[in-house]
């Protein structure tokens, strides 16, 4: 009896439907399943486990005097996630992996290591021309160079998404920095603001998502400075203001959300509504763009001065009325309790107002009101969750 053979093409498809968590290994079985197999183990190999790491490097970039693959395994990794490492890499080991992935890597993220690894290994992200996001949130240091991961970047045509470190300050840069990539529309930033320059900063021709986190003296004076930025300020859609920020609202309140007119996305701690005079609505104020609210625990202890539920109802038929979503933090539940169904009433009013081409161009999944994870700061070793608050 002979046996059974299906075209490759099909074996494909099954792999893509087995492919889950935990990952069913196709490479265990005869009949052409191993080469099918063997690219999706590699696409995100899983090294935060055990010796794994020495394992992977060892096999597709082999120390001297060990033999190599037949097959290039390397051009097969698509992810890299080196997030869970700490003293696993050397300094000239990650440069070299990254060589050897260079061809068709997407998806970086750097290690915990110093300011020495990052500037050694920016020369190698550089070369890595398909890639589409890259996260250096995790890079420590007390100062790294920003024209210099500018410079590296620019090579990248394809990057979508840049998570800049947090102890980074935001310098000028000339021409020998390069180009922005044109596809670049999402970039998380931390660190340190100067708020001479960023009235004038040369921000990503296509940015239009930004998220703000460890960002150190994030006052009022200095959000304002940010956002008079013209060519941020009217490209932006949408802003994420983590719970990590230092010193936010020490002064004054702002109104800064209203100068922008195309934020439809917006997250951030839930009594940040207050300082940034959502609520309570004093008077009748021009409508926020705004079609999707999250907000997260809050930031401050104190406890708001005015009735949250009520006011958000009187905010949705005024400069909330644009509004379609609203996720709530679960430790942030109970202000909202007692007016729970009449909130999302009112929502539901501006969604069956709306047509379906908006939805469509938007891809809003949840309307109404829908619960979300409270945003403490944590989890920055993942890659995927940052990514998908904007739907990346």
């Amino acid at each position: 009896m002979h046996s059974p053979h299906l075209p490759t093409e099909v074996l494909i498809c099954i792999a893509e439907w087995l492919s889950c968590d935990p990952p069913y290994d196709p490479t265990l079985n005869p009949f052409g399943w191993y080469s099918v197999g063997i690219s999706y183990l590699y696409s995100f190999p899983q090294l935060w486990e055990g010796n794994r790491f020495v394992q992977f490097t060892n096999t597709v970039s082999p120390p001297l005097g060990l033999p190599k693959s037949k097959v290039d395994l390397g051009t097969m990794v698509k992810v890299l996630h080196l997030g869970g490492l700490v003293h696993q890499s050397s300094n000239s080991q990650t440069a070299r992996l990254l060589g050897r992935l260079k061809k068709g890597l997407t998806k970086f993220v750097a290690p915990q290591t110093g300011l020495a690894q990052v500037v050694n290994g920016l020369a190698a992200i550089s070369k890595c021309r398909e890639l589409r996001h890259l996260d250096l949130r995790l890079v420590r240091g007390r100062s790294i160079d920003f024209p210099r991961i500018k410079k590296a970047v620019s090579n990248l045509q394809q990057l979508r998404s840049l998570f800049l470190p947090a102890t980074m300050e935001m310098t000028p840069t000339d021409s020998s920095a390069g180009e922005w990539p044109p596809r670049l529309s999402y970039m998380t930033v931390g660190g340190y603001f100067n708020p001479e320059l960023m009235p004038t900063f040369n921000w990503p021709p296509n940015i239009s998502k930004l998220q703000l986190r460890y960002c150190t003296e994030l006052d009022t004076p200095v959000l304002k400075n940010i956002f008079s930025n013209e060519q941020l300020r009217t490209s932006l859609k949408g802003l994420i203001l983590n719970n990590t920020n230092w010193e936010m609202f020490s002064e004054e309140e702002s109104d800064v959300l209203y100068s922008l007119p195309n934020l439809d996305y917006l997250k951030m701690p839930l009594d940040f509504m207050k300082y940034l005079m959502i609520l309570p609505v004093r008077h009748e104020r021009q409508p926020l763009p705004l079609r999707t609210l999250e907000l997260t625990q809050r930031y401050f202890r104190d406890d708001l001065n005015f009735n949250f539920s009520e006011e958000l109802l009187k905010a949705l038929s005024n400069n909330l009325r644009n509004l379609w979503a609203l996720g709530i933090g679960e430790s942030s539940l109970d202000d909202i309790k007692d007016s729970y169904k009449r909130i999302d009433d009112e929502i539901w009013k501006h969604v069956e107002t709306s047509s379906d081409d908006e939805f469509d161009k938007l891809g809003i999944e949840d309307v109404g009101i829908y619960t979300i994870d409270d945003d403490t700061g944590c989890g920055d070793r993942t890659l995927v969750a940052p990514v998908n608050d904007f739907n990346i």
